[in-house]
């Protein structure tokens, strides 16, 4: 059998799963901090309940990176955009960390079904340094299209994957219209400056950072998930993403593994990303 054949019948499966799926709160804990967490559908058990083996490695990784950018890349009175919210567990961690500050979160989150979930944890946990916006950043304004699944991401207009395999994932997932902004329009509608940009957009950070060339040139720092197979979909590349950021300006550190720490990289360039990675950078 195919490996995109096997690929598509995984999300059939998946998709199964999720109509037969309770939501149930969880208590968590990280960094000293208790919280309440919404498990919404199934990948959310996966990534935040440590309900099984798989989702505590999920749940470690993402620990990891975040306590690397709590020990190396921000401080508790930044201002951070948060692009790509998904149920808010980073924004809860995030919020945390900089009220000692009195630092602030705004979040982005394109998929209607996750922001209502980023919204009701946010409430559950009592968080007032963070606001949250229903929008899909961009490179222009108007409205894109998002697939319906929980990490779905804006629907490319040009996929090089089969015609086949992008009908049945609308037919699986649903697609969904939304508003797209720019982090510079929102920056020049609302007056407030990050100096920390998060982004974590699933294939579409080429389309941000091109959004956010103003913003890029205040040197913000920047922690990046780059996805190096799912950006061709969105007709760009690694080097593309990497020409929209004046890197030598910036101490930098990749990390390919979420169990392994990050190390720093000096003259990044598009062949040291080969596979999906997370870029942290802080401005020399």
């Amino acid at each position: 059998m195919k490996s995109g054949t096997t690929s598509l019948l995984g999300k059939v499966r998946e998709l199964c799963g999720s109509s037969k799926f309770s939501p149930y709160w969880v208590d968590k804990a990280s960094f000293g901090n208790s919280y309440q967490f919404w498990i919404s559908d199934p990948s959310a058990e996966v990534w935040y309940s440590e309900g099984s083996a798989e989702s505590k490695v999920h749940f470690q990784s993402g620990l990891n990176e975040l306590a690397f950018l709590f020990d190396h890349v921000i401080c508790d009175s930044d201002v951070v955009f948060e692009c790509g919210a998904h149920h808010g567990w980073t924004t809860l961690q995030l919020s945390r960390f900089l009220a000692t500050g009195k630092g602030s979160v705004h979040a982005f989150e394109p998929n209607k079904t996750n922001f209502d979930v980023l919204e009701r944890n946010l409430k559950a946990n009592n968080c007032q340094n963070v606001t949250t916006n229903w929008a899909a950043l961009s490179a222009t304004l108007g409205t894109t299209r998002v697939y319906g699944k929980s990490n779905g991401s804006v629907v490319p207009k040009l996929n090089r994957k089969s015609i086949f395999s992008k009908r049945l994932l609308n037919r699986i997932y649903g697609v969904f219209d939304v508003p797209t902004i720019t982090v510079d329009q929102y920056v020049a509608d609302t007056g407030i400056l990050p100096n920390v940009l998060k982004i974590d957009v699933e294939g579409f950070e080429f389309d941000v950072l091109q959004g956010a060339a103003d913003t890029l040139a205040t040197r913000p720092k920047i922690f990046l998930e780059i996805h190096t197979a799912e950006l061709p979909l969105y007709n760009a590349s690694v080097q593309g993403v990497l020409d929209l950021l004046d890197l030598d300006e910036y101490q930098v550190w990749i990390q390919a593994d979420g169990m392994e720490p990050p190390h720093p990289v000096e003259n990044v360039s598009a062949k040291d990303i080969t596979d999906r990675v997370h870029l942290f950078a802080l401005p020399k």
